[in-house]
């Protein structure tokens, strides 16, 4: 009989063998890239919407939490349900999403959020002046949180979770 660390080690040996269960059965690039890009379009149009009528902070986060649940439940079997470039680019660096495979989704939500946004623009009251750069490095910052936290987290090496 094998001792018990040679039986995890044999295991984890069986189990990188084989691909993740996200690469099995996969849905081809098109299809994929299609489900990112609606998926994104969708978020964008729910925050724009939410956003120009004014609801309460409340309103707000039950009326996001039901698009974006919706929406992962949705797309999750035929894409991943990523819909943000941060979290593409950490289930790539994690090995979940083939690296082959990270521009084409990047470039997917990107288009599927813009053409959100061009569509509803016109139906919205008209902006105010654009955001101080404080607002744009807010973002940054909180894009990087996006980035690390599922990728300190949900990646778990055989060794345990990386740190942030």
């Amino acid at each position: 009989p094998l001792r018990r660390r040679d039986r995890r080690s044999l295991l984890l040996r069986v189990r990188a063998d084989r691909p993740p269960a996200c690469h099995r059965n996969r849905k081809a690039l098109r299809t994929r890239c299609l489900a990112e890009a609606v998926g994104s379009g969708i978020l964008v149009l729910a925050a724009s919407a939410a956003s120009a009528a004014a609801l309460s902070p409340t309103s707000t986060s039950l009326l996001m939490g039901g698009v974006v649940g919706s929406a992962v439940l949705s797309f999750a079997t035929i894409s991943g349900a990523h819909f943000n470039p941060a979290i593409t680019c950490a289930q790539t660096v994690g090995g979940t999403l083939p690296r082959s495979d990270w521009l084409p989704y990047i470039a997917s939500q990107i288009a599927g959020a813009s053409a959100a946004a061009l569509t509803i623009a016109p139906l919205l009251p008209p902006a105010g002046l654009p955001p101080p750069p404080a607002h744009f490095f807010a973002e940054v910052a909180v894009t990087g949180l996006l980035f690390s936290v599922p990728r300190s987290v949900l990646v778990v090496p055989p060794y345990g979770p990386t740190p942030l």
